[in-house]
């Protein structure tokens, strides 16, 4: 006989040992809420904790990343002030050393070139050389006032 065309059934328990018309069943445990069991209640569990998880670690990682934003933009923010301070007392700096170079040049010309240290309290190269002292300290005073 060919093995081939036949089906293969798994032997059954034998009929003496089994009890007349008993069934295996197991009874569920009961928890009293509802007709749920211990382990339908596990499996609820099971398949709301992950997402939950993974919901809490991005709402977390999300708040930490808009507080260390906002860290960062305040720190950009102090060096951007810090910055401007600087660049501020550079520019007065620079403003200040033209007003003297300035001064110096014009006196310098009006000492060797229009003979002021001979010259009167009330002539022409005297009374200039008072009117660019004024100016350039006027100029050094005004550019010391803050901004």
């Amino acid at each position: 006989m060919s093995t081939e065309n036949r089906l293969w059934v798994p032997p059954s328990v034998p009929f003496k040992n089994r009890k007349q018309g008993s069934r295996l069943k197991m009874k569920p445990m009961k928890l009293g809420f509802s007709e749920k069991t211990l382990w339908d209640w596990l499996n609820l569990l099971a398949a709301l904790a992950i997402p939950l998880v993974v919901a809490f670690a991005t709402i977390a990682f999300g708040l930490l990343q808009i507080h260390l934003a906002d860290q960062q933009h305040l720190q950009d923010q102090k060096l951007a002030q810090q910055q401007h301070d600087a660049d501020q007392l550079s520019s007065l700096d620079q403003q200040r050393a033209t007003i003297l170079q300035t001064y110096i040049d014009n006196i310098q010309d009006l000492l060797l070139n229009h003979n002021l240290h001979g010259s009167t309290l009330n002539s022409e190269v005297s009374i200039l050389a008072r009117a660019r002292t004024l100016t350039a300290l006027q100029g050094w005073i005004w550019s010391a006032k803050p901004v």
